[in-house]
This record gives structure tokens, C-alpha cells and sequence, in this order.
């Protein structure tokens, strides 16, 4: 069974691999998970998009959508 990865979505910040391209160390070698930084990311982005998301939640005005 595949997990799907959500980091998979961002561009990872260490070794630039695209979005649904999994990491790698070198153009030879695929690592089996995704960078921390890529994690991190999806993690931060996946609660910002939930916050976003509630209505408790105002977004300041230079980030709302204009």
C-alpha cells in the first residue's frame, strides 16, 4: 500500500526536487522519505490552509486575496 506524502506538493528547499518528485541526495540517489525541511513545510502549509479555512480566523488585509 503507498502512503501518500503531502510534503510531495512543495518544492523542497534542500535539494529542489519538484513537486511530486520525491528528494534526493544526489541525481543518482532517491531518498525513501522527504527532506525535514519539506516536511516541515507541508505541515506548517497544511495548518495554515485549516486556518485560513475557519471563519474564527481573520487574515490580515496585505494577505487576503484582493
Amino acid at each position: 500500500m503507498i502512503r501518500r506524502d503531502p510534503s510531495l506538493k512543495f518544492v523542497c528547499p534542500v535539494c529542489e526536487a519538484s513537486p511530486q518528485e520525491r528528494c534526493h541526495v544526489n541525481d543518482r540517489i532517491i531518498c525513501f522519505e522527504s527532506h525535514l525541511e519539506r516536511r516541515e513545510l507541508a505541515v506548517n502549509g497544511i495548518a495554515w490552509n485549516a486556518a485560513s479555512a475557519s471563519q474564527d480566523v481573520q487574515l490580515p488585509r496585505k494577505w487576503r486575496a484582493s
